[in-house]
């Protein structure tokens, strides 16, 4: 039981790794979004960026990491416990 314990904490601090980098890229990539909104066409390096960057603008992208990301790190707190829980009982045997 303490190995399959610690095998899915393994496996869930993997997912929150993955899925902070994913939620940084989305910050960025909304950053750069913002940035080009509000620069003039004619200072822009590449004239159609700003089409190519409105259409992968997603609101909902950075709620919906933020959201994943809230639950995986609970999802550890709980595999935490659970191996402390473990623990203790590992050695009052």
């Amino acid at each position: 039981m303490q190995r399959e314990n610690e095998f899915k904490l393994l496996k869930i601090e993997k997912k929150i790794e993955n899925t902070t980098k994913k939620l940084n890229a989305e910050r960025s990539l909304q950053k750069l979004i913002a940035f080009v909104k509000t620069t003039k066409p004619e200072k822009l390096p590449v004239p159609h960026i700003k089409i190519f960057l409105s259409q992968r603008e997603k609101v909902n992208t950075l709620s919906e990491l933020t959201e994943l990301l809230t639950e995986q790190e609970h999802q550890k707190e709980l595999l935490d416990f659970e191996k402390k829980l473990l623990e203790s009982k590992l050695t009052k045997k």
